[in-house]
């Protein structure tokens, strides 16, 4: 078996990529916007639960509190597009 001989450059590299692999494996975090998906889908389940609730019981209260998460739940919405559309535009590019 031959002896290689790699020059410094090579060895900082190979450590580098040493020291990576030897790290934890991935583990996914939860950013911003993937947080903001998580509340928008958690209060969609709770607009339906308490328009349900309404619909069964006729409670003024019911109502006041469905049109307020509804509320928060459609800006949440509202959020999660523009975000989206932002990240869209910047991965589309056209040329004329």
């Amino acid at each position: 078996m031959d002896i290689v001989h790699l020059s410094e450059r090579e060895l900082r590299t190979l450590a580098a990529m040493e020291k990576t692999l030897g790290k934890e494996p991935f583990r996914a975090r939860l950013t911003r916007g993937h947080r903001l998906a998580l509340w928008v889908s958690a209060l969609a389940l709770v607009s339906v639960a308490l328009l349900t609730l309404d619909v069964l019981f006729m409670n003024p209260l019911l109502t006041g509190a469905f049109m307020l998460v509804w509320a928060l739940t459609l800006a949440g919405l509202v959020g999660l597009v523009v975000r989206w559309s932002h990240r869209w535009k910047r991965q589309v590019t056209i040329r004329i």
